[in-house]
């Protein structure tokens, strides 16, 4: 499965969840936790990653893409030049911080520091 295929998946399906926490294990301050990966480490993964590659990452809700609840949006820019490195969705705030962390791993495993 690439990263664009999990960018899509839903996180309200049990099976799509796994899905993400497995990806999430595979990123090595991740693995070794035993279940659902604690929302503060995956902040604080985010935090290192944009400071040791000097990115961007803005969140933010979107109170009009869907009816019956907000929809997350993270983004994700290169801080020396704004070049657009990614957007991900999400319907839960747990669910676009995860899949941001595997768009930010899959990304910088093309990018010298």
């Amino acid at each position: 499965m690439t990263t664009e295929d999990i960018m899509q998946l839903d996180c309200r399906e049990e099976y799509n969840k796994n899905i993400i926490q497995k990806a999430l294990k595979k990123i090595k301050p991740l693995s070794r936790y035993d279940g659902v990966v604690p929302i503060e480490k995956l902040e604080l993964c985010i935090k290192k990653y944009c400071d040791k590659y000097k990115y961007y990452y803005r969140l933010y809700p979107d109170t009009d893409a869907a009816d019956d609840c907000v929809v997350w949006r993270g983004v994700v820019l290169d801080s020396r030049d704004l070049k657009y490195i990614g957007k991900i969705y999400g319907r839960t705030l747990y669910e676009v911080i995860s899949k941001s962390i595997i768009k930010l791993y899959s990304v910088t495993r093309k990018t010298e520091v």
